[in-house]
């Protein structure tokens, strides 16, 4: 990584993998179970964002919108669905996973914007 940026991205996915470990080691057992499916769904959810990005970078701009609101909303489904059968299926707390899940959603994708605003941006000076 040679760009500062990019550091700057890894340490803060590092310090934030680290946060979740640690919390994951100091629950109890039922809650930590929870915790860490919860963080790995939140974390699913951007990454199937990303694929779709990538697949969808070749499309033309007159059909770029259908696509996005199509693959909106089939991550929205695929996501919906694992949350609800996790939820129902689970043996494990509840509140830790939904928590869990939360934040790792926001925080990724708060990263996966700010990745993709750079590259924006970058496109557009060069």
């Amino acid at each position: 990584m040679s760009n500062p940026f990019q550091s700057k991205i890894a340490i803060a996915l590092i310090s934030f993998a680290a946060l979740f470990f640690v919390v994951f080691l100091l629950l109890p057992s039922h809650a930590s179970s929870g915790w860490a499916a919860g963080y790995l769904l939140g974390f699913l959810a951007v990454v199937l964002h990303y694929v779709m990005a990538l697949l969808t970078k070749k499309i033309s701009e007159q059909y770029i919108m259908r696509y996005y609101f199509v693959g909106l909303f089939v991550r929205f489904l695929i996501v919906l669905g694992l949350f609800l059968l996790l939820i129902t299926s689970g043996k494990f707390d509840h509140l830790s996973f939904t928590v869990s899940f939360l934040i790792s959603y926001i925080f990724h994708s708060k990263i996966d914007m700010i990745i993709l605003n750079e590259k924006l941006t970058n496109q557009s000076v060069k």
